[in-house]
């Protein structure tokens, strides 16, 4: 007579297991409610145990949701973005509801937050841009009265940020301007085209204000060193030379207006 072969322990869990599952397959509500009462009967036990639990484990915990993330990245977006538009006015009360509880937490963790928000962006700078720039352009109005209220709420901020960081903010015009040159050109013209009594108005004071530089730049350009090499003929070529005529003829055709306010 065979004996009876004893199960292994890995056997004996895998059939656990089994029984298990088939218990839950066929008695899922009846499941579900004792979950529910127990949780209900023990949240204080349960959430200590999850919070030591955390504590002990936390590269673990860590690693498994990095995984988690990277093996399931247009799931998790498509995810938070149903919960999103399905939960809009939830999440906007929610806000409302914990404004400082966000602020504390924000003060808290500053320096935490910052460097998530720059690895993210190092991390995303591409995607992160595209955002941005559609943001921008589906928000227009509400983009620009943010902007407009942020530079009232904050113009001793800015002021003092300014004065600490004069050659970086130099720096910073100066690059914008480069990149930007013939568009800044174009938006003078257009705003003293636009505004022609504010312009004169600013000249006026301006000179008024600033006799004393004025007579100190003339006397500086009048200096010997200054007009001298004005002086000397100039050497051009025949092409230089009509080209030159046909400018000054042109200039001459133009309005006086329009000679005025011109930026070549």
């Amino acid at each position: 007579m065979n004996k009876r072969e004893i199960p292994s322990d890995e056997e004996l869990k895998q059939r656990e297991k089994e029984r298990q599952k088939r218990y839950y397959l066929n008695n899922k509500e009846e499941v579900r409610e004792k979950r529910k009462r127990y949780y209900l009967n023990n949240k204080e036990e349960i959430a200590e145990y999850q919070r030591q639990y955390c504590l002990n484990n936390k590269e673990e915990i860590a690693e498994y949701q990095r995984q988690y993330r990277l093996n399931n990245k247009e799931e998790i977006a498509e995810y938070q973005r149903q919960y999103r538009l399905n939960n809009k006015g939830k999440q906007r009360q929610y806000h409302l509801n914990n404004k400082e509880k966000q602020r504390q937490y924000y003060l808290n963790n500053r320096e935490k937050l910052r460097e998530r928000r720059k690895q993210y962006y190092l991390n995303n700078r591409e995607g992160a841009a595209e955002y941005q720039r559609q943001y921008r352009l589906n928000n227009k109005e509400k983009v620009a009265e943010y902007q407009r209220q942020y530079r009232l709420n904050n113009k001793e901020y800015q002021r003092q940020y300014r004065l600490n960081n004069k050659e970086k903010e130099a720096e910073r015009q100066k690059r914008y301007y480069l990149s930007n040159r013939e568009r800044g050109r174009e938006r003078q013209k257009r705003y003293r085209l636009n505004n022609r009594e504010k312009e004169a108005e600013y000249q006026r004071q301006y000179r008024l204000n600033n006799k004393e530089k004025q007579k100190e730049y003339l006397r500086k350009s009048c200096s010997i060193d200054y007009i001298e090499p004005l002086l000397e003929p100039l050497e051009l070529s025949k092409k230089e030379e009509e080209a030159l005529e046909a400018k000054i003829a042109r200039l001459k055709a133009m309005p006086q207006e329009q000679l005025l306010y011109a930026r070549k």
